[in-house]
């Protein structure tokens, strides 16, 4: 994959997480997550970027558009959060309220913590900063694999790839 395709890969992911993130905080879908597109979407971006240098820029928009973490809100609900704890395509440095995100949550029953890379009272997380996904292909397999163990789906990207 040459530099103009891996462009315009992110793009379109980055295209995609906005019209997630807008159709979850306007109420405007059945189904405003889109969880499983949005990692069948990630999936080959990372893959495409391997081993080389990524770009700060790209590293940027991972961190703020790749679930990190996944916050719990209540006893049914969980949020899942970026590298910066704020809800998936958030990057300001004020303080959230978890609670006004509550559209983009995810319920209970859907999500399988025995997949996560580490898990406390309250939170749950994919990766940590010794194994972040957007620093080499093996990282970005483990984090994929952990994403569609915890969320509970085998997209087509995950089952072609493997």
């Amino acid at each position: 994959m040459d530099d103009t395709q891996l462009l315009r890969l992110t793009h379109d992911v980055i295209d995609l997480y906005g019209d997630v993130y807008y159709q979850a905080v306007t109420y405007e879908a059945d189904d405003p997550i889109g969880y499983q597109q949005i990692a069948t979407s990630l999936y080959p971006l990372m893959l495409a970027i391997g081993n080389r240098r990524i770009p700060p820029s790209l590293t940027l928009v991972m961190r703020i558009t790749a679930p990190y973490c996944f916050r719990r809100l209540d006893d049914e609900l969980w949020l899942p959060l970026n590298r910066f704890y704020k809800p998936l395509g958030i990057a300001d440095a004020v303080r959230v309220d978890y609670d006004k995100y509550r559209p983009l949550a995810i319920p209970d029953d859907r999500l399988n913590l025995r997949w996560a890379h580490r898990t406390g009272d309250n939170s749950c997380w994919l990766y940590n900063d010794g194994c972040q996904p957007y620093r080499s292909t093996k990282d970005a397999r483990a984090y994929f694999t952990r994403m569609k163990g915890v969320l509970g789906m085998i997209p087509k990207a995950f089952e072609e790839a493997a």
